[in-house]
């Protein structure tokens, strides 16, 4: 079960463009390197996400970003866009990087990579408890909710035979509401979004229950435009200082993507 949490969410240095279009409160910075980060919109806690209250995004990402001194700092522009737009404007240099696995690509080859950042563990999750021992071929019920544009290899044969069907929402928030309202049985997340969702105060009434293992792993990174092969290094690098000084810890926790389930206590 999932305890619930409010949170105070900082206010990032970076830029945000929505649907291509620059903020007015930009922030150039002199020397910079200039890269374009495109964005699975409105994004996913804790990853990066659109903090609606303050009009900017925040997460892991903008706290990576911010960590940068001013001699190695990226001027980081974002672009609103969607999981399958957000290959294609890379693979077309109209966006430098998002944040994916080469298992979810159409194009695994035509891209760069950053070194691993995070193991993506997706899981299932449920208002009923699950039944030992737990398989996906016999599941009781077949609706799942999931995110539309992304692909879940370990589903996608039990999507195409029917014995699954896939429910498409816009949004984690979005699929969690249609799970709590019954419109389908289980809901496909990664263990941070879900945490981090789930946590939520709305959802402070209702108990979740995780499937007892994932159901796909797969390390996340940085897919990146074969002429923006100057931005790894610094990339890799800056990540390294980011997870062995505890800023990533610390980061993930605040937002919201701790990774233990507990008893509700108080909502």
């Amino acid at each position: 079960m999932l305890k619930c949490f409010s949170k105070i969410l900082l206010v990032g240095s970076l830029i945000f463009w929505g649907t291509l279009n620059a903020s007015p409160n930009s922030v150039q910075k002199n020397g910079a390197s200039k890269i374009l980060f495109a964005i699975n919109d409105p994004g996913s806690p804790p990853y990066l996400y659109f903090d609606d209250e303050n009009r900017r995004y925040q997460g892991i990402i903008v706290d990576f970003f911010n960590s940068f001194t001013e001699e190695n700092r990226f001027d980081v522009q974002f672009l609103d866009s969607s999981r399958a737009r957000n290959e294609y404007l890379v693979l077309n240099g109209k966006a430098d990087l998002f944040l994916s696995s080469p298992v979810w690509l159409d194009n695994p080859d035509e891209v760069l990579y950053s070194d691993d950042l995070i193991l993506h563990k997706t899981f299932l999750y449920s208002v009923n408890q699950f039944s030992q021992p737990f398989s996906l071929s016999t599941l009781p019920k077949p609706l799942i909710c999931a995110r539309r544009g992304y692909i879940y290899p370990s589903l996608t044969q039990l999507f195409k035979d029917k014995k699954l069907i896939r429910v498409d929402s816009s949004s984690q928030i979005a699929i969690a509401n249609m799970l709590v309202k019954g419109r389908c049985d289980y809901a496909v997340m990664n263990e941070y979004n879900a945490n981090a969702v789930l946590n939520q105060k709305q959802f402070c009434d209702t108990t979740f229950y995780q499937s007892p293992n994932s159901i796909h792993e797969a390390p996340i990174a940085f897919v990146i435009n074969k002429q923006r092969s100057d931005i790894i290094s610094n990339l890799n690098q800056q990540w390294r200082i980011f997870q062995s000084s505890g800023q990533l810890s610390d980061s993930i926790r605040f937002h919201g993507g701790a990774t233990e389930l507990a008893s509700k206590t108080s909502c």
